[in-house]
């Protein structure tokens, strides 16, 4: 991998991290929303509880990795 390589790479992990943040601050502000009455420790139990809720695939058929 040449060094201009290596650094596209980087920008583009670089990118996926913050768009994952990103995406952990929307569903933040969604609970927010949805438990106006929540204290901040309890809806970051709420984020955590999602985090870890989440599916490793999504909704559909499930297919064999890699797809030949």
């Amino acid at each position: 991998m040449s060094a201009n390589q290596a650094d596209e790479a980087g920008k583009r992990l670089l990118a996926s991290l913050d768009m994952w943040e990103f995406g952990v601050e929307l569903t933040e502000l969604r609970l927010r929303r949805e438990h106006p009455e929540a204290s901040d420790p309890e809806i970051r139990a709420m984020v955590r509880a999602w985090l870890r809720g989440r599916p490793a695939d999504g909704v559909g058929r499930v297919v064999t990795w890699p797809r030949s």
